[in-house]
Parts: structure tokens; sequence; C-alpha cells
């Protein structure tokens, strides 16, 4: 039996537990192996044969020996005085389910209007009831759970039904679209050859004639020629008189040429169906795919009552960082596919401008892809070589890291011209701004920063080489380490404050962080997003592969508007998505 000292304050001390010995066999002090919660016994290795064959005790309860220690702890552990008043709980208050002592009952529970005195009443209270109505609920929860589990498997299965079948309706409505767009392409090229035959017969007709008017003009030429030489004065006069007309008659015809347009140049363009320009600016999609939330009508009428007071109680927040805290939702807003260049796409860094427009890096392409808010293609802007990562300096102006030209460029996005550009001592890959200075790391010269006029104002050691991106927030400076998968923290003497290495993330990239210093960081290798809190112990996978994800790199946390943008490095696939919190506003995102 587990034993334990109390104390007057209701402390209890439980003591080790000493082994329990059947109970069937005192005199052989054999010990037990399993406890009859009926027969209230022990029981050893050949009493529980014994126990288990007669028909008296075969379908009584038993317990593992350990198990039963541990129920005794948990009962011997409960509190008998009042730690406020030290004071014996005398009461029990069936308000609020709790005992209570009588300095509780005429402080806290004066208004309490069923309160018992549990000595006198402990038969009538309802401690055997409350065991079987406790029992009883559980195994309702349990049973409850079980459906929730069973139907959301069924969900599952009919999301994915229903995917199959809105992918059949999208071919369909492609292979209908195509057959359209081949009936309609094969109705303009009919046209079209017919306007040709049409042009092509008219141009003939027109050296038809020109080849008779050709041979009149000779034929005059030739006449000429035999009156000069053979002809006498009078004959002359009249056959040049004759010859004059004919030509007058020729240099007529052509003339009427000029006047009926027939030797107009001929030129055939198309004119494309205003129709399909508005396809090609107007429609992004086949369609939204729209999702429906509808009520599950399983849970049982007490599981029902126990959640609605439960809410009613604890609100909508989750103890995070030892801190309560709402949970954080992410909803897809929008996913955008970025235009595709000369090369395939190889997007490494994103960014969002003060007035909306997004910002792309596409290192493979040497340019920077600007967009609308609402995903349209706004402009490229062509670089001098591969770029890497980029941060806003200004309302219209972002800073550029290019690593193999060794230089930060400055460039206005409304003109897409180059402001300024600062050359760097070795190849720099990621950059923040903070404080008004840019903050650049590298390879080989760990982290500078660098005011806005391209001086170093300070510098940073690392231990590590293999960095890709930094962050930085308030004081911590955060960077990435891709081939040791680890997140940095260090502050901005270049002290270090924390590490974090985890197997859910792998390859890590480039690093943002919302207004209470969360990390969000993309693991490349990993696909997914994770969220580090502010001290780097605890974490959470915001989003993975079931997401979509395919090789995230780029991502940006808008603080202002509480949006995540993230894109992926080799299909130029961006998603929006919105920052939410259950129960409040203002908050940021919490790990829990």
């Amino acid at each position: 039996m587990a034993l334990t000292m109390t104390s007057r304050r209701g402390k209890k001390t439980p003591r080790t537990p000493v082994s329990t010995n059947c109970g069937y066999c005192p005199l052989r002090e054999q010990p037990a192996e399993l406890w009859c919660t009926l027969c209230k016994q022990g029981l050893c290795s050949d009493c529980k044969v014994h126990h288990r064959s007669v028909g008296s005790t075969k379908k009584h309860e038993v317990l593992p020996i350990e198990e039963y220690h541990k129920l005794l702890n948990f009962v011997s552990n409960m509190k008998e005085f009042c730690g406020l008043h030290g004071k014996k709980f005398d009461y029990y208050c069936v308000n609020h389910n709790c005992a209570c002592c009588s300095g509780c009952l005429a402080s806290k529970h004066a208004k309490c209007n069923s309160t018992h005195f549990i000595d006198d009443n402990l038969t009538q209270l309802k401690t055997p009831r409350m065991l079987t109505e406790l029992e009883k609920r559980s195994k309702e929860l349990a049973s409850d759970i079980h459906s929730i589990r069973d139907n959301r498997k069924e969900n599952i299965k009919n999301i994915e039904q229903q995917r199959q079948k809105i992918q059949k309706e999208i071919v369909n409505a492609r292979k209908t679209i195509n057959q359209f767009l081949d009936k309609i392409e094969h109705d303009t090229l009919v046209n079209l050859t017919m306007a040709e035959e049409k042009q092509i017969g008219e141009l003939d007709d027109v050296m038809l004639e020109f080849v008779t008017i050709e041979k009149n003009i000779k034929h005059i030429n030739k006449y000429v020629s035999n009156i000069k030489n053979f002809g006498s004065d009078s004959k002359t006069f009249l056959a040049t008189c004759e010859m004059e007309a004919k030509l007058e008659k020729e240099e007529k015809s052509l003339h009427k040429m000029y006047e009926d347009e027939r030797l107009k140049q001929r030129d055939m363009e198309l004119k494309f169906n205003p129709t399909f320009a508005s396809l090609y600016n107007e429609v992004k999609s086949f369609g939204d795919i729209i999702v429906k939330k509808n009520p599950v009508r399983i849970i049982s009428a007490r599981s029902r009552q126990s959640n609605n007071s439960r809410n009613q109680n604890e609100g909508a927040s989750v103890t995070v960082f030892g801190v309560r805290k709402p949970t954080c939702l992410l909803t897809l807003k929008r996913s955008i596919s970025i235009k595709k260049g000369k090369r395939d796409n190889y997007i490494t860094s994103c960014t969002v401008l003060p007035n909306g427009k997004f910002i792309f890096v596409d290192c493979s392409d040497k340019r920077l892809i600007v967009c609308h808010e609402d995903g349209s293609h706004n402009r490229d802007i062509p670089l001098p070589n591969q770029p890497w990562d980029l941060t806003v300096v200004g309302r219209q102006r972002v800073a550029v890291t290019v690593p193999l030209e060794h230089a930060i460029l400055i460039i206005d996005v409304a003109s897409g011209l180059t402001i300024q550009r600062f050359d760097v001592e070795s190849q720099c890959y990621g950059i923040d701004f903070s404080d008004g200075k840019l903050v650049v790391i590298s390879h080989r010269d760990g982290i500078k920063f660098i005011n806005l006029e391209g001086n170093v104002e300070e510098s940073l050691s690392l231990s590590v080489s293999n960095v890709w991106y930094v962050a930085v927030c308030n004081d911590q400076i955060v960077y990435s380490e891709w081939n040791t998968h680890t997140i940095h923290c260090c502050d901005r003497d270049g002290k270090p404050l924390w590490k974090f290495k985890d197997e859910n993330l792998r390859n890590p990239r480039a690093i943002t962080y919302d207004e209470e210093g969360h990390v969000y960081v993309t693991g490349r290798w990993s696909n997914n997003v994770v969220a580090i809190s502010p001290d780097g112990k605890q974490s959470k996978v915001l989003l993975s592969k079931a997401d979509g994800l395919d090789c995230p790199t780029g991502v940006f946390y808008e603080k202002d508007k509480r949006r995540l943008l993230l894109c992926s490095s080799f299909q130029g696939s961006v998603s929006y998505y919105e920052v939410t919190i259950a129960g409040q506003k203002s908050s940021a995102c919490s790990i829990s």
C-alpha cells in the first residue's frame, strides 16, 4: 500500500509505495500481481488463476498492481485542507463542483445555494452517483470521439472524391474549350485562305492588263521607228498622230487603274476579336474552389452542453510560452502563378511594397517581377546579373543583392531604374533593412550594417559560413544555415542567443517575423513553413506539402495587414495567406 503523511496545511507527501501482498494467502506473503476492484484484494500469480476460474469471481474487473498503486497515489494526494485558510475542507459546493472550508464558505461561496456539510451528508452527497455519472460521461465522450473520428475519415474520403470530380469537370471544360477553339481556328483559316485567293486573283487580273498594255506600247515603239526610217513627210505626220492617239489611250488605261485603286498595295493582317483580349486579362481560372462548412450532427447532447460550458469558461485562447494567446489560423486568400520569362523560374525571395504591390526575385531570369495586389502582372525589371534577396527601403524603392556582381542595387520600382549601386567585398546574399541601415549577410564576411550612402558602419563575424538569409527583429538578428538545417539568433553585438534545429525543418531558407517576434522560416527540402517562438524553444509547422508547398523559398509577413506571402522556387507559384486570430483582432500568430 502507498502511505502518505498529511500536514495541517493540507500538503501530502507520498511515500514510496511498498509491495502489496496477495490477500488470499497472507501467510505466504506472496507479492500481488493484480488487484480485484470488487474483492478489494491483491492476487498473486497462483491465486489469480483460481480467481479467474471460479464462477463467482471470473467476471470481476482486475487491474495490474502498478495501476492500482498509481490510483492510490492519486487518491491519497487529494488535498483535505484549504491552502488559503489552513482549515479542513468540511463543505462541498455543488454550484462550483469544489470542496471548501468554513472560511471559503463565508467569503467565496456565501451566495451559493447548494452547499453541503461533507461528514453529515456524505451518504446523500453525490459521491457514488458522481462516479457512476462520471463513468457514463466518459464512455459517452469516448463514443462521441469515435463517431467524430469516423466522420472525419468519411469527410476526407468525400473530399478526395470531390477533388476527382472537380478535376474531371475541369478536364471536360478544357476539352469543350479546345473543341470550340479548334472550330473557330478552322473557320478563321478558311476565311484567310479565301481572302488570300481573292486578292491574288485580283492582282493576277491587273498583271494581265499590264501585259496587254506593255504589248501595245512595244508595238507603238516599233511602228514609230519604222516611220522615221521609211515614211514620207506627209505619211510620217499622219502616222505620228495615229500613234499618239494609241499611246494616249494606253496612258488613260493606266491612269484609270490608279483611280479605281487596282494599283494600291494590298496587305493582310488579323484583327483579333476584343473578347479574346478580355479573356487574357479577366479570366484567371476555370472557377473558384468553394469550401462549404456544414454542421456535423453526431455529437451527443451531453457533449454539446459540456462543450458550450467549456467555451464560456475558457474562451478561444490557448496557453503558449507561458502566456495566454489566441490560436493562429492561416486562410489562403489567393494563389498566383508567376509569368515565366526566357528561362525557367527560380524565385528566391519576395516582399510587399507599402502600396500593396508584390515583388519577386527571379534569380534564373535576372529580373524583378512586380505584380499588382490582385496577382496580375505589372512589369519586369531586368538586372545585370542573378539577384538573390531584396528588402524594402522606401515607398517605391527596394535594395537587391546581386552576389556574382558583389553588389547591392537600390532600385526605384515605379521607373525600373537603378538609383544607387554599392559594391561590397564578397558575394552578399540575404538582406534586411533596420533602423535606416541595410543588414547584409555573406558566406565569407559575416554580417555588415551599411547605411544608404554605401558606407559600412558595423561588422559581425560569424562562426558559420553557409548562410543564405537574414532578418532583424528588434535587437535580435536571425539567420539561416542551410547545410546544417539550423536557425541562429544573436544580438547586435554578435552574442549567440539561441539556436534552433529540428527534424521538421530541412534546408532552411528565407526568414520573416511578426509583430510579436515569432520567426517564420521556409524549409526547402522539408516543403514547409515553420514558426519559431521568440526564444527559439518552441516551434510549429504552419504549412506543409499537404497544403501544396513545393520547394518553398521566399516568405514575407506583412505586419500592418497581418498577411503572409509565400513563393516556391521553381514552380513560380505564389500563395497569399491571411493571418487571423480566434477571439482577437490585434494579435499575431501564436504557437501551440
